[in-house]
């Protein structure tokens, strides 16, 4: 499988030197950037069209509204690395950007990030590196993957970000990593963004050697003719 990482053309040659950025989920989550930024990055929502029923067991009866079901794992200590299955030069405007390096290589470039996520002492050894596309969902209706298995959840997307084709690699930090979490909340009183907030941003840089090899500027980025930096 071929990969394209769009960037700007600053960071290319850096990307080529083998240092690879790994943002946490909370960054996405508080990017203000539409095209980019994801205020449910890391969670599952489940949000029933003809709304929901839910029954209390504890006093009896039942609820009926509108609910959206919540399966979300820890956006802080999950780091992913985002690429894309397609060249389309549309989503040089779409990511702001004028550069793409396309991977031609994705699965010896997968080894080494392996190799170095695995020598780190905070790595989720029991989990260690996923990689997969972007399992794109509508919250109205039925997904086709497991909501209830946190590594899922790590690649779990809006469908409205379904032309960017995504494909990401992801770690975690600590055992709490992958811990999934549920909740209920009522929709239209409840807002991501706000709730995102809370999280904290963080990035680990990793160094896995020179990637020139297996990768390269793909030739019809805008940047391509640009002077090096």
């Amino acid at each position: 499988m071929v990969l394209y990482k769009y960037l700007p053309h600053q960071f290319a040659d850096v990307v080529l030197r083998g240092e690879i950025l790994f943002r946490n989920l909370s960054h996405f989550k508080r990017l203000e950037c539409k095209t980019r930024g994801d205020a449910t990055e890391g969670i599952h929502r489940d949000r029933p069209e003809t709304g929901a029923t839910i029954e209390n067991l504890s006093v009896g009866g039942t609820i009926n509204g509108d609910f959206t079901f919540l399966n979300e794992i820890e956006s802080d200590l999950v780091y992913v690395f985002c690429t894309s299955e397609i060249f389309d030069k549309t989503l040089f405007c779409d990511f702001e950007v004028d550069c793409c390096i396309e991977i031609y290589n994705s699965d010896e470039f997968a080894k080494r990030i392996q190799r170095k996520v695995m020598s780190l002492a905070s790595t989720n050894k029991s989990i260690g590196l996923l990689r997969g596309s972007a399992n794109y969902y509508d919250p109205g209706n039925a997904v086709e993957f497991d909501v209830k298995n946190p590594r899922t959840i790590a690649f779990a997307k809006d469908i409205s970000y379904a032309h960017q084709k995504e494909f990401r690699f992801a770690f975690g930090r600590g055992k709490k990593s992958f811990c999934i979490q549920e909740s209920i909340v009522i929709s239209k009183r409840y807002d991501f963004q706000a709730a995102a907030e809370s999280s904290t941003r963080a990035e680990k840089k990793l160094l896995i050697g020179s990637v020139k090899d297996i990768a390269r500027i793909h030739p019809e980025s805008p940047c391509f003719n640009s002077p090096p930096v």
